[in-house]
């Protein structure tokens, strides 16, 4: 998953912050629990200071996730 999520952070990164979570580090495994991640990969797709628009638990396609991103910076 990392190249393809490497790849769209790149191509949105004007547009989409981005948050990747060591869940190894206290601070990592404070927000794993804050957002009820308890798989790894978790995807949480929120807009700024907002609630949680979509978790997606798994690994995903490429185009699948960058579908995620455009519906949410339409919405």
């Amino acid at each position: 998953m990392k190249p393809i999520v490497d790849e769209l952070k790149e191509k949105y990164q004007e547009e989409v912050d981005f948050k990747i979570i060591d869940i190894n580090s206290t601070e990592g495994q404070e927000k794993a629990s804050k957002y009820g991640v308890s798989y790894i990969p978790t995807f949480v797709f929120q807009k700024t200071n907002s609630e949680i628009n979509e978790k997606i638990v798994g690994p995903m396609s490429k185009e699948a996730f960058e579908v995620r991103i455009i519906e949410l910076k339409e919405n």
